[in-house]
């Protein structure tokens, strides 16, 4: 009896076993899709139309191509990203960062948290944007423009400040236009540190000026914000204190495109010439990603035509592809080609390396410690 009971057991185990195995073979179990993890800033993508169309476009398309998931982490600003990045070196996170600097990418490259990596479609990518953000292939441009002055179009007004046009960076530092000037912080913001940079490289490499000058003479009267967004949406708000913002030389074509009227943009002059700072944001494959195929096909995939058709009415910025057409409303933009980009008169290098003990002395010039 007890052997015909164990008979039956073992029949039923087998047929168990049978089914299970057949379950397999047709699709039943299947493990998870890959996840690919994604560090950038908050505001990727988010100023067109219809950003969440445009997430799926960049995003949910190349999830449904590869089969797989990819989960973004949104930092605050893109100076948030390479300390994440530092912290987690031993046990890499993420597989791919977006939004980083030509500075950023010289520390990263110096905290060995980046691996190379030379893209399929690295030829449309014009080779000046190239070796101006790493020539080593570290991190590879997707876009790019120039930082500028947002000014409110009621405060260009002749009668208010005669030739505000053609400003310096000189007369910018003091009043009356200083106390209207809101700058993001340096030390937290990608843009206030650009911003510090710009001023830096302008007083040193072209006047050959202390360029802690024109911080000790606008300390006081200009207001710090912790990023742009909070700096953009007090210059936006209805304080009537504030007239100008560090911003975005294409800010024209945004403005034009939704029909906002209300402000302006202006590069300093020097001498008759603008002399700007041209933003490159680069995308980088982390260093021990745990998706190191995936992420390279990410980065394929995000200076590939599709991703970067996105970059203008989304981004506001250029494309780094050289094939994508731009919308008719850039005709409004300040255009690259008549601004001197400082960038060029120190490596990224050489930024990235004096960069700590600046905001060192940026932090006590303006605590009036200095």
């Amino acid at each position: 009896m007890r052997g015909w009971r164990l008979a039956l057991l073992l029949l039923a185990v087998a047929i168990l076993v049978g089914l299970s195995g057949f379950y397999i073979l047709s699709g039943g179990f299947r493990s998870a899709p890959a996840t690919l993890t994604v560090y950038t800033y908050s505001s990727l993508f988010k100023y067109g139309d219809d950003p969440n169309a445009t997430y799926d476009a960049v995003f949910g398309a190349f999830e449904r191509q590869h089969g797989v998931k990819v989960s973004v982490k949104y930092f605050t600003d893109a100076g948030d990203i390479l300390p994440a990045l530092i912290s987690e070196k031993n046990a890499p996170r993420a597989d791919v960062v977006v939004g980083l600097t030509p500075v950023m990418v010289a520390k990263a490259k110096a905290e060995g948290v980046l691996q190379p990596y030379s893209p399929s479609g690295i030829g449309k990518v014009p080779t000046e944007l190239v070796g101006e953000l790493d020539p080593d292939h570290y991190a590879t441009p997707y876009e790019f423009g120039l930082l500028a002055l947002d000014v409110d179009g009621s405060f260009l007004n002749e009668t208010v400040y005669p030739g505000l046009s053609s400003i310096s960076y000189q007369e910018l530092s003091k009043p009356p236009l200083a106390s209207t000037l809101i700058v993001e912080n340096p030390a937290t913001s990608s843009v206030g540190q650009d911003f510090l940079l710009s001023t830096i490289v302008f007083y040193d490499r072209v006047l050959h000026e202390d360029w802690r000058s024109w911080w000790s003479s606008a300390r006081g009267y200009v207001k710090v914000t912790p990023g742009w967004d909070e700096a953009f949406n007090i210059f936006t708000s209805a304080d009537t204190r504030y007239h100008m913002v560090v911003s975005f030389a294409t800010d024209p074509a945004y403005s034009a495109y939704f029909n906002y009227t209300m402000y302006q943009t202006i590069i300093p002059k020097h001498e008759g010439k603008m002399y700007g700072w041209l933003e490159i944001y680069g995308i980088g494959v982390v260093k021990g990603a745990p998706n190191e195929a995936l992420a390279k096909a990410f980065v394929d995939w995000f200076i590939g035509d599709a991703v970067q058709a996105q970059v203008p009415l989304n981004e506001w910025m250029y494309p780094a592809s050289s094939t994508v057409k731009l919308p008719d409303v850039f005709k409004y933009a300040i255009d690259p080609k008549d601004v001197f980009p400082l960038n060029g008169l120190v490596p990224p290098a050489e930024l990235a390396q004096s960069l700590p003990q600046w905001l060192e002395d940026w932090q006590f010039i303006m605590a009036g410690s200095y």
